[in-house]
């Protein structure tokens, strides 16, 4: 009789913790359901959204494409790290300024393409602009964009420059 009552009191002690299991991980769902969204309903969601909503929906529409998941890629240089972190890191050679994505595939005349998020209303650092500036002089293309569709404009303007040049040596 004992082990039948501690049988079943493990049980509710295991249902009560698949229950509180289930609740949190409803919640998180039900907010990365929100953020998954499809290449092309992503403009529903562009309106308002914070820097770290833009990287996630942009890096998850990437996944949609071989070209982007293959080539684009985040550079983590932002956010706050501990002081003895953030030391170490700056010894291996994390540099501010640097722009948050890169897309490593040569198109028409550019080595690459530097891409800067920003949530709407953010403004680019003095270290920034130094950055892009250098990059724009050493042949890389250079967009900063607020928005999801801006991004999408710039990333497909950006890879379809080779089929631009094609046509212009074809034509001439």
């Amino acid at each position: 009789m004992q082990k039948i009552k501690t049988m079943r009191s493990k049980s509710r002690f295991w249902s009560k913790i698949m229950q509180r299991l289930k609740n949190i991980l409803s919640k998180q769902l039900n907010t990365w359901k929100k953020l998954s969204i499809k290449p092309h309903e992503a403009s529903k969601y562009a309106l308002t959204q914070s820097e770290e909503q833009l990287h996630i929906m942009v890096i998850k529409w990437a996944q949609s494409f071989d070209i982007y998941k293959n080539y684009l890629f985040h550079i983590p240089n932002g956010g706050y790290r501990h002081p003895k972190e953030a030391k170490k890191l700056k010894q291996m050679g994390v540099k501010p300024g640097i722009c948050d994505l890169f897309f490593a595939y040569p198109s028409g005349n550019y080595h690459g393409m530097w891409i800067e998020l920003k949530s709407v209303g953010g403004c680019l650092s003095t270290t920034q602009r130094n950055w892009i500036r250098m990059m724009r002089d050493v042949g890389y293309y250079v967009a900063c964009v607020n928005n999801f569709d801006d991004f999408v404009k710039e990333i497909t303007f950006y890879k379809n420059l080779n089929l631009t040049k094609e046509l212009t040596n074809v034509i001439s």
